[in-house]
């Protein structure tokens, strides 16, 4: 081989290596402009979200009072509001679990609830909020229907709900601790109930006051029995259940919240 042939070789080399160069270079811009791109995408996508999410804060606060506001009117917007209970304030959650926003939640019970209001355990509209709080920590995933109300004695009002509760590792933890501390005594208990749903009747009588239009207090039974008993198949499991629970069979706290 000659040394022009050689030489020629050697340029047709470099000059292809930077040509490899350039196209790098080339590329590198180009993913360079488009990362910069999906960037910008993410960041119009973020405010485009927040601005959603605003838009339907100011939607919630705007129908926080009900236009006729009549015992039964606000009494169903409050089961509205708390369908799926209260977000757990520090606890991490799916948005979609919790589609109502705290705040909304209690400016409504601002409006519609003596300040002084109470359940015969805690009172106060921030101790309503901790009630539901507490439930939706206890029952992740809860949800309540009204199935009836119904006018009750004095201006009273008597609504039957349905609750839909899953029983999860938070229900044993915070409501029947016995069953998962220990020796292992009551794991047969645990394993027939870990998963399961127990789809309870809660009745719950309001007072009302006409002229203030607001609640003054109420009081709240339900029937765990029931469900119970029906997914343990015995009376002497649902007995070994809610001996040392936190909670009573007809759905009051034991324990302080």
């Amino acid at each position: 081989m000659s040394q022009s042939t050689i030489d020629a070789n050697a340029r047709a080399a470099v000059e292809l290596e930077r040509r490899k160069e350039r196209n790098r270079m080339h590329q590198a811009r180009y993913k360079k402009k488009q990362n910069m791109h999906m960037l910008g995408m993410e960041d119009t996508i973020q405010l485009l979200k927040d601005e959603i999410r605003k838009l339907q804060l100011t939607r919630q606060f705007k129908s926080l009072e009900p236009a006729n506001k009549t015992s039964w009117s606000v009494l169903t917007e409050y089961f509205r509001l708390f369908r799926f209970g209260v977000k757990p304030s520090g606890h991490v959650a799916a948005e979609n679990m919790y589609p109502i926003d705290p705040q909304a939640q209690h400016n409504f019970l601002l409006k519609t609830m003596a300040p002084d209001v109470t359940n015969g355990i805690m009172g106060g509209v921030d101790g309503v909020m901790k009630i539901w709080e507490h439930e939706s920590l206890c029952f992740p995933g809860l949800w309540v229907d009204i199935k009836c109300l119904e006018d009750g004695p004095d201006g009273s009002i008597i609504v039957t709900t349905k609750h839909n509760l899953t029983i999860s590792e938070a229900t044993l933890h915070y409501m029947f601790p016995h069953l998962i501390h220990g020796d292992g005594e009551y794991s047969q208990l645990v394993n027939k109930l870990l998963g399961q749903q127990l789809l309870t009747h809660v009745v719950v009588h309001f007072e009302w006051d006409s002229e203030t239009g607001r609640v003054n207090s109420y009081v709240s039974k339900a029937d765990i029995v029931t469900p119970m008993l029906r997914l343990l198949g015995n009376l002497e499991d649902v007995s070994h259940v809610f001996k040392g629970s936190r909670m009573t069979p007809t759905g009051e706290a034991i324990a302080s919240l």
